[in-house]
């Protein structure tokens, strides 16, 4: 992730063969939109150990979707600390959300973490 904030102007999010999340690499980064796109951030090495352990305890749980055999509604659904019926029954689709195209029915609502772009 830390390459791909270096070389993109723009960056799309993908998880079980589908695009999550499409924005410009700096509001992408700084301000995620969709949870699967927030818990890859987390991911990112950090110098600070205080941001490490951050990075650990945003650690995604349950099993990767199978992209053959997906799941009802959002495929992140099993993993998405967020998920509500709606995400387990209805498969969001994209939409523009503060300039980021998503796949979250919940992204209006949510605030998730980012990392500082390199500008």
């Amino acid at each position: 992730m830390s390459v791909v904030q270096y070389i993109s102007d723009r960056v799309a999010v993908m998880y079980s063969g589908r695009v999550v999340e499409l924005a410009e690499t700096g509001p992408l980064f700084a301000r995620p939109r969709h949870p699967y796109t927030a818990a890859l951030l987390a991911s990112v090495p950090r110098p600070d150990p205080r941001s490490a352990r951050a990075a650990r305890s945003a650690r995604m749980t349950g099993e990767v979707a199978d992209p053959a055999n997906r799941p009802p509604g959002c495929a992140f659904h099993p993993r998405c600390p967020f998920a509500t019926d709606r995400c387990r029954a209805e498969d969001p689709m994209p939409r523009a959300v503060d300039g980021h195209q998503v796949a979250c029915h919940h992204a209006e609502d949510l605030i998730l973490e980012g990392v500082p772009t390199h500008a």
